[in-house]
């Protein structure tokens, strides 16, 4: 069956008699023949005059071709096979959750052939987003076309509870198209299910895909263990990826190994060099927020040093000083027991001192500490004895009084004490305190205006156990106590543990079971949906309580929250748990994969039929006009060729930025627009004036026209003909500049893509984008290079001579020429694109941030041509002051 969007155009039908009667009543063109004797014909008169008329043939061509015309522009669609949907109102259902951006594009080609049919039968669409439920709105098909384009999925599990009211308020009929993820959440999808059942025909959408999630990453001794859940069994073996950062802060790969499919885990013991610079781990093959575990510190092994004065071996291990420490400390950090200048060299985390009379080395503690250390010290017998001149150190956290005070012994009045409760303020609040835990003798503090603001544990009588002081970047701490069990019992037990392990470090990451309760958490970063972290628009702040027990939601979203001290990651796959693939009920229609359409729009093929005969209308005119010849020579003279080249010297006369055509029509219209936004950036702020940009075939245009090319990477391998690696290398090493942007912000799948194209390419040497490098400068003065997404590194061209820049020079001068390759991951193109009304067409971040983050993304943009038009031009300013002294000279 046929059916029309804009049946109304048919009428224009009607004319075409009409239009035959005019056609016949007008003569064609009179056909010119060159006759020397028509002068002898002059003045004669026909007394029969016949008009000649166009041939029927060609008029019933005309008429065809207009009628096809007509027909195209009313869009028809020829409907097969069973169409269920009766009602004129359709409910799109989308689940919505970090499952579903492994489907989304798929789903999102899906929804538009289904608006369209939508739109032909005229029919109201609403939209239900379940995990950011909200009112349906029912609205035209048009409408929801451009807003459904541009839809992303959420970075947490489907909200199916508050989704059911919008659709139970609704009491009308309507018929549902349900995109699913495939996922099982218990029974709450059944629940919205029942009701939309009770409103009409339900059909389910279902991705052919399986999905994998990387529910946590631990530690087990030397080994950090990732376990994976699989909604079924994978058809390979997918590869789990730990990856951190270089001591140049640049993004590396640590390790890459299968999973276990017997055990669902992966297994890796790092080197702890790499252990504490370890930022996420990767489950390959998915991309969603879901395969992604962000870690911090309580992954890693900080390097912690133990020192003491005489740790003399002939006394028993149990009353050595750094035993208990040792202990404590050995199940959650890399030791170093050296002298104090071999610790320092090992940069640690954090230092402990037991019982000194002195601190050698006190300036380099002082600026070890001021750069981010932890000095932890203890203190006995020296300590006492030596109380005023160590009270006096610029790394006591407080004045100390001379002696100690003796508790519980045969000559006093007073009993051994037993700790407070830690204050909300103390790193060690949420610990509990076993009542066994007594202190029988501790160094006091002086009495001061700042005593109470330092103290972080305290024994029942107020007198200080623990104090602290911050230091620039880090803090010292001073433990009033032996750190044996000489003067308390508290280095026997499971509380000096934990202690000590908080201490290591300030930025401590901790697992649900160890975060202390009633403390207010605010969100630093946030989990956007493909799994990178990016700053929120407005901080979050939210309780112990809310951040453990609602699970990963709109309200409290994933990502790294900060208390005080400390820092948890609250990672999508810790709240997913185990998943199953879901099972509908019998009386569903569920459709599997891509091939669900059941209308084939027409409209495309009648106007190509439309087009073959006008063309043939045209070549039969000059025929019977007697001026085919002169067609024919026309059309030679403007062959494809020549127009070609006519393109090609517009392009070589204007400055015109060029992409790359990946195949994908909408990554390619993404990058067009994108590469339009930044070119009106440029004509808006900078004396550069760029022409409309284009796409180019690296296998076929000509490259040396363009400054350079933007590459998008697509979701798919991309293997280059011989000759487009010929012409690509040939460019780059012609000057030309070729910008590739993977758009996963470094932690997708597009990352291998990038990977195998450029092993098929000559590559230069890459480093990470220094701070000093030119192109940080050429216009604006920036620090990072933002898109979409914020923290993917930015690669260009190694510096051929590895010195040291000048530091009195503002600028690097290590490259003479433009880097010929920058690599990026942070979706450029989407934070540049805007439509013709000048709208930012891709939505960047939240709220003012966002915008903040689009306006650097254009800067760097900016800069980026600006390097690649001018140069080194900027970089050589520095030698301008010489050469105007020359001059002088």
């Amino acid at each position: 069956m046929i059916q029309f969007a804009y049946p109304f155009i048919l009428i224009a039908l009607a004319a075409l008699p009409v239009i035959w009667l005019l056609l016949r009543a007008v003569p064609p063109t009179p056909a010119q023949r060159t006759f020397a004797a028509v002068t002898l014909l002059l003045g004669l008169k026909d007394k029969d005059q016949v008009s000649e008329r166009t041939p029927w043939w060609l008029l019933l061509m005309r008429m065809i071709a207009l009628g096809a015309i007509i027909l195209g522009l009313a869009k028809p669609e020829l409907r097969y096979g069973e169409n269920s949907f009766t009602q004129d109102r359709m409910l799109i259902v989308l689940d919505g959750g970090f499952a579903h951006e492994k489907f989304a594009q798929g789903h999102r080609e899906q929804i538009e052939t289904l608006l369209s049919s939508a739109e032909t039968d005229q029919k109201l669409i609403a939209v239900l987003d379940i995990a950011y439920p909200d009112a349906l709105d029912w609205q035209t098909a048009a409408f929801h076309q451009e807003r459904l384009a541009n839809w992303t999925p959420k970075p947490w599990v489907p909200n199916f509870e508050d989704s059911i009211d919008p659709v139970a308020s609704i009491s009308s009929s309507y018929d549902t198209v349900w995109f699913s993820d495939g996922l099982e959440y218990g029974n709450q999808r059944l629940a919205l299910l029942d009701v939309l059942q009770d409103r009409g025909t339900v059909e389910i959408r279902a991705p052919s895909g399986d999905i994998g999630v990387l529910q946590s990453v631990s530690r087990d001794g030397d080994e950090l263990i990732a376990k994976i859940s699989f909604s079924n069994a994978p058809s390979g073996v997918p590869n789990v990826v730990f990856r951190g950062l270089t001591p140049s802060g640049a993004r590396a790969e640590f390790a890459r190994l299968p999973v276990s499919l017997d055990t669902l885990t992966a297994a890796v013991s790092l080197p702890a060099e790499l252990s504490a610079r370890l930022t996420d781990v990767v489950l390959e093959g998915e991309h969603h927020s879901g395969a992604i575990v962000h870690v911090s510190d309580y992954l890693a092994r900080p390097r912690v040093g133990l020192f003491s004065i005489d740790p003399s071996e002939e006394v028993a291990e149990l009353l050595q000083p750094l035993h208990y420490l040792r202990t404590a400390l050995r199940q959650n950090a890399e030791i170093v027991e050296q002298s104090l200048d071999d610790i320092l060299l090992s940069k640690p985390a954090a230092i402990f001192v037991t019982d000194v009379s002195r601190l050698p080395n006190e300036a380099d503690l002082v600026n070890w500490v001021t750069n981010g250390g932890t000095l932890v010290q203890f203190a006995g017998p020296t300590t006492a004895l030596n109380a005023v001149d160590l009270g006096a150190s610029e790394l006591m956290p407080v004045r100390l009084r001379q002696g100690g005070r003796q508790l519980g012994g045969a000559m006093t009045w007073e009993t051994p004490k037993q700790l407070a409760p830690f204050s909300r303020q103390s790193p060690f609040f949420g610990l509990e305190i076993p009542d066994d835990i007594v202190v029988n003798a501790q160094v006091l503090a002086e009495p001061d205006a700042d005593l109470s603001s330092r103290v972080i544990a305290e024994l029942s009588d107020g007198t200080p156990l623990v104090t602290r002081m911050a230091m620039g970047d880090g803090q010292v701490v001073f433990f009033h106590i032996t750190a044996n069990a000489d003067w308390s019992n508290l280095a026997l037990s499971e509380l000096f543990i934990d202690m000590s392990k908080r201490l290591v470090s300030r930025a401590l990451a901790l697992d649900s079971t160890e975060i202390p309760d009633d403390m207010t958490w605010k969100s630093v970063k946030l989990i956007d949906h493909v799994g990178a972290l990016i700053d929120p628009a407005i901080p979050i702040a939210v309780s112990s309580e809310q951040l453990m027990s609602s699970g990963i939601s709109a309200e409290v979203p994933g990502g790294m929250y900060t208390s005080d001290d400390f820092t948890i990651a609250r990672n999508i796959g810790a709240g997913v748990g185990d998943i199953r693939p879901m099972k509908w009920p019998a009386d569903v229609s569920v459709r599997v994969g891509g091939d669900v359409a059941n209308a084939l729009p027409l409209a495309q093929y009648i106007f190509v039929v439309a087009v073959f005969l006008l063309m043939a209308d045209v070549i039969a005119s000059a025929r019977v006009a007697g001026r085919l010849v002169l067609m024919a020579s026309f059309i030679w003279i403007a062959m494809p060729d020549l127009v070609r080249a006519q393109d090609e010297l517009s392009v070589a006369s204007e400055i015109t930025f060029a992409h790359v055509l990946t195949g994908d029509p909408r990554l390619d219209q993404m990058a067009r627009s994108g590469l339009f936004g930044l070119s009106d950036a440029l004509f808006f702020r900078t004396s550069v004036e760029p022409s409309l940009p284009v796409g180019v075939d690296a296998e076929f245009d000509e490259l040396a026209f363009y400054p350079f090319l933007f590459w998008p990477i697509p979701d798919k391998n991309i293997s280059l003909t011989p000759n487009a690696v010929d012409r690509l290398n040939r460019y780059m090493r012609q000057g030309g500049v070729i910008v590739f942007d993977s758009r996963d912000g470094g932690i997708g799948t597009t990352q291998t893509h990038l990977r195998d194209l450029l092993r098929q390419l000559d590559i230069p040497p890459l480093d990470p984008l220094p701070m000093d490098h030119v192109m940080n400068r050429t216009f604006y003065l920036i620090q990072d290079a933002p898109g979409r997404h914020l923290d993917g590194q930015v690669w260009v061209e190694a510096a051929v001579n590895k010195e040291q820049s000048d530091p009195a020079l503002p600028f690097r001068k290590l490259n003479d020429g433009v880097t010929p390759v920058i690599i990026g991951s942070n979706d450029w193109a989407a934070a540049w694109a805007i439509n013709e009304q000048g709208d930012p067409m891709y939505p960047i971040g939240r709220g003012r941030a966002g915008e903040r983050q689009r306006e650097m993304a254009i800067r760097f943009g900016i800069n980026l041509v600006m390097h690649v038009l001018t140069g080194n031009y900027k970089s050589d300013q520095v030698h301008v002051p010489a050469l105007l002294d020359r001059l002088g000279q």
